[in-house]
């Protein structure tokens, strides 16, 4: 049996650049990679626990507000991951075009690396005790509310860091 969405899917032309199927109460997506040319995916606000595999020319991923646990590999072309307010433990590596990663109100322990052309990491409200080199190219990060206790080294270019967390002095 045929579900709404796989209906709708099948109606699309295999040729569309952009997809929004945020807020349809969705809770499970077929295989999009017949949609060669899809450059941003928005499934955001639905009730999905995993994503199928993605379109390899993808550059915007937007699952935030979903029950995710896990995400399948990531698009070389990926340039923006929106996966806030999931249920994710952890990241798959993360393209090295990926520019901007909103990763935030998860369950989020560590980080693998970090791609060298990230802009922003807006990773708050997560579980992580540490985070890894920070790439040079960072003008924005926002680590509040995890279990950090000390800070990488930050990059020249960043503008902008939230942050709080307790240190401990020691004499």
């Amino acid at each position: 049996m045929t579900t709404f969405i796989e209906r709708y899917l099948n109606y699309l032309s295999k040729d569309i650049v952009i997809l929004d199927i945020s807020n349809k109460g969705i809770t499970s997506l077929p295989d999009l990679t017949r949609f060669k040319n899809l450059k941003k995916l928005n499934c955001s606000n639905n009730e999905l626990t995993s994503l199928p595999t993605l379109p390899q020319n993808l550059e915007e991923l937007s699952c935030f507000n979903n029950k995710l646990t896990s995400l399948p590999t990531l698009p070389q072309n990926l340039k923006k991951l929106s996966c806030f307010n999931n249920k994710l433990t952890s990241l798959p590596t993360l393209p090295q075009n990926l520019k901007k990663l909103y990763c935030s109100n998860n369950e989020l322990t560590s980080f693998s690396t970090l791609p060298q052309n990230l802009e922003i990491l807006s990773c708050f409200n997560n579980n992580l005790t540490s985070l890894p080199t920070l790439p040079q190219n960072l003008e924005i990060l926002s680590c509040f509310n995890n279990n950090l206790t000390s800070l990488p080294t930050l990059p020249q270019k960043l503008i902008k860091i939230n942050h709080s967390m307790l240190l401990r002095v020691t004499n």
